[in-house]
């Protein structure tokens, strides 16, 4: 199944072209859901939100909804294992996980994160402390393109 959905929803310039004219930040979700049924949360990356933020976006979010939550950059882009970090990221999905509308997390790596031993095992790291959802891991190095990752 191809499900297609965008890399976040509140975009003020879309307030015309695809939000009806004066749409309020807090009614984008209402709309989108009625052309989607997928979002990728990139709010996560930049700030681990209270579980009341995602809680309220699954509420609004039909039956069979799904959202794929961009992981903290400190996770991926400063490559922490610190406990209180993914505690907090954990208590930020749950709502939507416990609703069953977490469909995978990502990983955003940056260019430099190059294929070697030790981020292989960084890798393991980051899915045994994540939560029980799939991991969609980018990595924008040439590196990881390699017949034994593709199979």
């Amino acid at each position: 199944m191809i499900l297609i959905g965008t890399s976040g929803y509140s975009f003020p310039d879309w307030v015309g072209p695809f939000y009806p004219p004066c749409t309020e930040r807090g009614k984008m979700l209402d709309h989108y859901v009625r052309h989607f049924s997928t979002v990728e949360v990139n709010a996560t990356y930049y700030r681990i939100p209270p579980p009341s933020t995602l809680q309220a976006m699954e509420r609004k979010t039909p039956p069979g909804f799904e959202f794929v939550v961009k992981a903290h950059h400190d996770m991926t882009h400063k490559r922490s294992l610190d406990d209180e970090l993914y505690g907090s990221f954990q208590r930020s999905v749950e709502p939507l996980l416990g609703a069953g509308k977490l469909s995978g997390l990502l990983a955003q790596f940056p260019y430099a994160f190059r294929r070697n031993r030790e981020n292989e095992k960084f890798l393991g790291e980051l899915k045994q402390r994540l939560p029980e959802a799939p991991l969609f891991v980018e990595c924008r190095h040439n590196s990881w393109v390699r017949d034994d990752i593709f199979p």
